[in-house]
């Protein structure tokens, strides 16, 4: 095998070797090499700029304090020179390494077989391999390597009696810093309860995100790094935890950070361990809610139990006077007495709820019959007797009476005597009776109310992080503008080497390269920035939508006016109502369509 003996830069040997025998049509064994000069460099995050190391900062770079600290890195760049591999008669060295799992030891074999004249031209000889055969491995030398020829006393010595080796020598080279045991493996149980009756089940519990449990595995006084100038952690007993305990990965999430294995609860509930199996239990059936047989049940509805109660006799109530129940989620199939308080985020009521009963529902509510007092997000009844309802959005097949107050307002059949309040919209598919009262005013809405404010909060939240983000990037600019005000002269330089057939100085190279770095991540920057007024700006505009809401408000019927319904419309508190008697098919009403002079202001 013959080439041109070849002078590389890299910072992977193995990997350049591998390249340039692919180039020569040989495999890596045809080539070998010896290391012209390297530098080691170091950086630490999160700027993660690299710096060379050199004589003058070496003390304060290289040191058990940085080489045990997990935010500094460490790598190297060599300049090789390569040539075909030939057997040199007088100094053939046959070498290997043995190196522990975490390449904190290595050990250097010298097989049987190897040949030195033991003289000094030798020993650089020798010496030069070593350091290659290292470097080649990934060792960082100038870390592990800069004083190796103080191990190889005995290899010397062992040539002095013959030229050839006549058994394996194998001889401590490297030692990096292992990571320093401090405390065994251990398991500590935050929340591993069995509950052995229903009530305890229900008043426990855990929320989304809680701490269940956490894994330690044998924990180190000292971090260690290896002899690649990798940072160490210990993951040797994370296997022996997955082995002894399982989990259910829908309803439990486990990290690991800082070695340490995490479980955390993915859904509110309570916790289940069985045959070393975790999981979050939420549902639970019940035959009837009493004082006497389960007490009020109030784990929180923000925690994720679901709830059953069924009660097949139409003559009893499922859930008994006096109860109040605060869960996640509600199934009752029969009906709910006076003077009960139920907090839920979803509840479904089969049969009724009496006139003093209070739901207070985060999300969805269903209910059959309504006559009592009922708050949702969405709000759906088959049939509404006197009752009140404030929601987001209502849904009802037959009204009769009580109040309604929502954004949106979906009724089927309108019977007499309801009071509907809305921001948004009334539907209406047909109206049997009289003296209903229909009123847009969004200020008397809640949940419009909610919607002002979350805009008004969003756009300030979305405004204070515009300001932050431009003041980054401002600053960001003055930094960079300052770094690389000599950025033509490390140009030209480039340049220059480029031109003479040198390589660029690796200084130059470094900072050329950072340049760029820097000033695609101003860009980017400077592309969230542009991101960010959009969003204030369509936070707004929806702010300012929502203001006049008022003014697109509908009304809709799809049968015939008759003239005896009022649409009132209140929306300032300052000014006086204006009403709206429509006759005949209209099939939408919006204010500023309506001709003004059908409507009288008053107060009603």
């Amino acid at each position: 095998m013959s080439f041109t003996p070849t002078i590389l830069t890299t910072l992977n040997i193995a990997k350049s070797l591998e390249e340039f025998a692919k180039k020569e049509q040989c495999v890596p064994e045809d080539i070998a090499f010896e290391i012209v000069a390297f530098a080691t460099y170091y950086a630490v995050a999160p700027q993660n700029k690299w710096t060379k190391i050199e004589a003058e900062n070496r003390a304060s770079v290289v040191n058990v304090a940085t080489l045990t600290n997990p935010l500094y890195s460490f790598t190297e760049q060599y300049k090789i020179k390569l040539f075909p591999n030939k057997i040199n008669a007088q100094y053939h060295p046959i070498l290997a390494l043995i190196t522990s799992k975490d390449m904190t030891k290595i050990n250097l074999v010298l097989r049987k077989g190897s040949t030195m004249v033991p003289d000094k031209l030798g020993a650089q000889f020798y010496l030069k391999a070593i350091k290659a055969k290292l470097a080649q491995a990934g060792v960082l030398l100038g870390l592990f390597g800069l004083n190796i020829e103080k191990n190889l006393a005995p290899l010397w010595k062992a040539f002095t009696q013959n030229n050839t080796l006549q058994e394996d020598i194998i001889l401590p080279i490297i030692r990096a810093l292992p990571a320093k045991l401090n405390e065994p493996k251990r398991l500590v149980s935050h929340y591993l309860s069995k509950h052995s009756n229903q009530r305890t089940a229900l008043e426990s519990g855990v929320d989304e995100g809680e701490l269940i449990a956490q894994y330690y595995p044998a924990t180190f006084s000292t971090g260690g790094r290896n002899s690649k100038g990798e940072y160490l952690f210990d993951a040797t007993n994370f296997d022996a935890y997955d082995t002894l305990y399982t989990f259910d990965a829908a309803t439990i999430r486990r990290t690991v950070q800082n070695d340490v294995l995490s479980f955390y609860a993915l859904k509110t509930g309570f916790v289940d361990l069985t045959d070393q199996h975790f999981a979050i239990s939420n549902s639970l059936t019940l035959g009837v809610a009493s004082l006497k047989s389960t007490g009020s049940i109030t784990p929180g509805g923000h925690r994720d139990i679901d709830i059953k109660i069924v009660e097949d006799d139409i003559n009893k109530d499922a859930i008994e006077k006096g109860v109040a129940i605060d869960v996640s989620t509600i199934n009752v199939r029969g009906s709910i007495a006076s003077n009960t308080s139920i907090k839920a985020q979803t509840v479904e009521i089969g049969a009724q709820t009496h006139k003093k009963s209070t739901l207070e529902v985060a999300e969805t509510a269903k209910v059959h019959l309504h006559r009592g007092n009922l708050k949702a997000k969405d709000a759906h009844i088959n049939k509404f007797e006197n009752g009140t309802v404030e929601a987001h959005t209502a849904h009802i097949n037959d009204a009769l009476g009580g109040v309604i107050i929502a954004k949106e307002i979906h009724i089927r059949t309108l019977y007499s005597n309801a009071t509907l309040i809305a921001s948004h919209e009334v539907s209406i598919g047909s109206i049997v009776g009289q003296n209903n009262k229909i009123y847009i005013a969004p200020y008397k809405v809640p949940a419009y109310a909610l919607e002002l404010e979350t805009l008004r909060q969003e756009i300030a939240d979305a405004q204070n992080i515009l300001i932050a983000m431009q003041q980054e990037e401002r600053s960001r600019i003055i930094e960079f503008e300052a770094s690389y005000a000599r950025l033509a002269e490390y140009q030209k330089k480039a340049v220059m080497a480029i031109k003479q057939g040198q390589e660029i100085a690796v200084n130059v190279a470094v900072k050329l390269k950072q340049h760029t770095i820097d000033r695609e991540q101003i860009d980017e920057l400077t592309r969230q920035v542009q991101l960010q007024q959009q969003k204030v700006a369509t936070l707004q505009n929806s702010l300012d939508r929502a203001n006049e809401i008022w003014h697109h408000a509908s009304v809709k019927l799809l049968s015939s006016w008759d003239g005896k319904q009022a649409i009132i419309y209140d929306y300032d508190p300052e000014k006086p109502m204006q009403r709206y008697m429509p006759n005949g098919l209209i099939k939408e009403i919006v204010y500023d369509n309506i001709n003004k002079t059908q409507l009288l202001e008053g107060k009603w």
